[in-house]
Formats: structure tokens, C-alpha cells, sequence
């Protein structure tokens, strides 16, 4: 194999890894994808799922997805990296709709935040929305919940 001369450019807190995921789950998981939408990449390998977003803020969608699930899945849902969240930039999430499971497979109420209020000034991240199952908690660049205003 004869090397490139192409430099690569690799976000890792684009990509969500999933472990001990079944091949059903698999294919569950690519239908569903294609509504959470702006998927660049979907690698299945043996019990193994990498999914790159195209964008850090996309891929919080899977992690809010996940998190809106009636019942937790058997597999494991990792970021490779935590995202770098800029201080002075913090944005509201983009098509938040999207991460909303199918009314079947959600919880009861399940929603996400309207950005009408905004994010409060000096917020700052990266944010954690709580899974059901291990690892319990994914990292996120905006807030996936309501922040209370403080006086």
C-alpha cells in the first residue's frame, strides 16, 4: 500500500464508537440515523459501530437520541473525544427535532428545549446529558436541557 501525500484532518469528537452493539441493533441503528440526518460515515465492524457526524455539534443529536429512549439498549455509546467547547461561542443546538425518538421508543414527554430564552450569559461547557445504561453520561457542546435563570 503506498502512502498519500494528503494530509488528514480527523476530529475525534465528530466520531461516537459503539460497543457490544448486535447485528439487528446495527441495522436499527442505521434507520435511524438517517433521521437524527448529517451522518458523513457509518462503520459496522463485528460487534462494533463507528459513526462519524459531520459536524461536533451533529453528533450530540445521537447522544440526545439515545437519552430520550424508553428502554436502555444492551450496547455502549461512547464519544471518542470530548468536545472542545469555545466560551465565547456556545450556540443552541442545530435541528434539535431531529434527536427526538420515534413516539413508540421515547419516554413519556420526551422534548427538547425551546431556544426562545436562549443560553444564559457565561455558560460555559462541554455539557452532559444522562443515559440510561453505562456510560451514564455523554458529553455535548451546547445544552441539551433548560438552564434556569439566575438573579
Amino acid at each position: 500500500m503506498k502512502l498519500m501525500q494528503y494530509p488528514v484532518i480527523v476530529d475525534a469528537s465528530r466520531i461516537v464508537y459503539i460497543k457490544n452493539i448486535s447485528c439487528t441493533e446495527a441495522f436499527q441503528l442505521r434507520q435511524s440515523l438517517k433521521k437524527i440526518q448529517s451522518v458523513r460515515n457509518f462503520f459496522p465492524f463485528l460487534n462494533k459501530v463507528f459513526v462519524e457526524f459531520a459536524s461536533v455539534r451533529h453528533a450530540d443529536r445521537l447522544g440526545v437520541w439515545y437519552s430520550l429512549l424508553k428502554h436502555a439498549p444492551a450496547h455502549k455509546i461512547y464519544r471518542l473525544k470530548i468536545p472542545d467547547v469555545d466560551p465565547t461561542g456556545i450556540q443552541p443546538p442545530k435541528v434539535p427535532k431531529n434527536a427526538i425518538p420515534p413516539f413508540k421508543d421515547a419516554v413519556t414527554g420526551a422534548t427538547v428545549p425551546s431556544m426562545e430564552f436562549g443560553i444564559p450569559l457565561d455558560t460555559v461547557g462541554p455539557f452532559w446529558v444522562t443515559l440510561k445504561s453505562h456510560p451514564f453520561l455523554y458529553p455535548t457542546t451546547c445544552p441539551w436541557f433548560i438552564i434556569p435563570r439566575g438573579h
